[in-house]
């Protein structure tokens, strides 16, 4: 268990993100009205000590807002509030409500905040009262596909806050008994907009540059072939160029060919509070 954890709430506007972050922080830290118009139009940021730790809550305007102004400043602005410490995103969703717009938030959200994102990503449905008496594996189990779809990306990890009942701590309990899982098993720091490779990426191509290095043939020089200003690229040594100009080999990465790096490793699977295995 981490002593203190920052907690990032996106979502399209009307999603209950306010909602979200006066639950969890027990009181009422951020503006929660009815209201045809955006309420939160900047980042904001809550701290609170919730059971011996504390807890950063950072409300956010709707990123993918395209009438939203400023919105590169918003997006560094959040950036900043969690440029240090361990980070967790909480993607909120309105129970029965999934807009067109909603169902590229996880590809949205990648684009802002770089594609490792969603590996300290967790859904949280919003207003949880409207499941009356169903469980929410039962929900998504005939939920579309497309909302399928986003939980899959997330890792399978989900959760319900009943927003209307803010006295009931067990719900916030069991969401940080989630992230606390989702921490343990991977790094919970801030995420870049650049995904960093991966330690065996990294390693791979340090090895190829050191080969390029060490080779003195692996000098590469242009050359502009006649009056169509045509450019051709050859190699010293090691190299054999066809009868039609092209180059049949090539060993070094990010040039005419080459082994390609590896897929970047999987979302870390962290098992939910209820059997997945029920969704099927």
């Amino acid at each position: 268990m981490v002593n203190t954890v920052a907690l990032v709430l996106l979502g399209r506007r009307g999603s209950g993100k306010s909602c979200c972050g006066n639950t969890i922080l027990g009181r009422k830290g951020f503006q929660s009205i009815l209201s045809t118009k955006p309420v939160t139009t900047k980042c904001e940021k809550q701290t609170e000590s919730i059971q011996g730790r504390q807890i950063t809550v950072i409300d956010t305007p709707d990123f993918f807002d395209d009438s939203l102004p400023h919105r590169k400043h918003h997006i560094d602005t959040c950036r900043s509030l969690v440029s240090e410490g361990p980070c967790v995103y909480l993607l909120v969703l309105q129970l029965g409500r999934f807009t067109e717009g909603e169902k590229n938030l996880v590809e949205q959200t990648e684009r802002v905040f770089g594609r490792a994102v969603t590996r300290r990503m967790i859904i949280l449905f919003s207003y949880g009262d409207d499941l009356e008496g169903i469980t929410i594996q039962d929900f998504l189990k005939n939920a579309q596909t497309e909302l399928k779809a986003v939980v899959e990306k997330c890792g399978k990890r989900c959760h319900v806050f009943n927003n209307r009942d803010t006295s009931n701590r067990r719900q916030v309990t069991e969401l940080l008994n989630m992230v606390d899982v989702m921490l343990d098993r991977g790094k919970g720091g801030p995420v870049t907009q650049t995904p960093q490779l991966s330690v065996k990426n990294t390693r791979y191509v340090e090895k190829q540059e050191a080969q390029d290095r060490n080779n003195d043939s692996a000098v590469w020089r242009m050359e502009i072939e006649g009056n169509d200003s045509t450019y051709r690229v050859k190699r010293k040594a090691g190299m054999r160029e066809g009868d039609d100009g092209s180059l049949q080999k090539r060993d070094t990465i990010g040039r005419v060919a080459g082994p390609s790096l590896p897929p970047p490793p999987p979302p870390y699977p962290v098992p939910c509070l209820w059997a997945w295995s029920d969704w099927e």
